[in-house]
């Protein structure tokens, strides 16, 4: 059976489709991957921002704890000042 013109045109525009889907998966695959990354280093970098507020919240905590201290020392000169005045 001889192959017409109509058969061969139809068997290309098939194939012309197939690798149509197929690039249009690997491009899919592709955009797939390049959002994964970037979640991923999102994630990081906000575990990275999360570990480092936690130094911060610990540095401020132990800044509080030496600013009551310089408190009770200014308070306690004061009260010295108050008495030696009153006498």
């Amino acid at each position: 059976m001889p192959i017409s013109y109509n058969m061969m045109s139809s068997e290309v525009i098939e194939s012309a489709e197939v690798i149509e889907n197929i690039e249009a998966m690997e491009n899919a695959e592709v955009i797939e991957n390049i959002e994964a990354t970037e979640n991923a280093k999102d994630m990081q970098d906000s575990e990275e921002l999360y570990q480092q507020s936690k130094k911060n919240f610990k540095w401020m905590k132990n800044m509080e704890k030496n600013f009551k201290q310089l408190e009770k020392i200014v308070d306690e000169i004061n009260s010295y000042k108050r008495r030696k005045t009153m006498a």
